[in-house]
């Protein structure tokens, strides 16, 4: 955001940082956020239209190679079944189930992990 010249970039960043932790809707909520913003300090719309698509650009790359890379094998969760407890979660439970569900699926598998008669359902969770 700074070689854009878009104001604030720290508060964009920490913005960002913040807003990872709702898993869809934060990204989308980033990128409306920061075209609003460069609406206000570009001229034209093209230029304003830069910054989210730089910000959706490093937000994909770092959603899903950076963290992935990171993370891959400390915790081995399927991804389907992340996305099944997303949408089961976020059903239940509305945007909290939706910010709780990973946890509380990585808690489950942990769980089922360290029980002998529940080990082959975290073997399935597996990738």
């Amino acid at each position: 955001m700074w070689l854009i010249g878009l104001p604030n970039p720290i508060l964009r960043g920490v913005g960002a940082a913040l807003l990872n932790y709702f898993q869809f809707a934060g990204p989308a909520i980033g990128a409306i956020m920061v075209f609003v913003e460069g609406l206000g300090a570009f001229n034209g719309l093209a230029h304003a239209a830069l910054a989210p698509a730089i910000y959706i650009g490093l937000n994909a790359l770092e959603a899903n190679c950076i963290t992935h890379a990171m993370l891959g094998n400390s915790i081995s969760l399927n991804p389907v079944m992340i996305l099944q407890a997303t949408v089961s979660w976020g059903w239940l439970w509305g945007i909290g189930g939706v910010l709780l569900s990973l946890p509380l699926l990585a808690v489950l598998k942990i769980c089922f992990d360290h029980s002998r008669t529940l080990d082959p359902v975290g073997v399935f969770m597996e990738r």
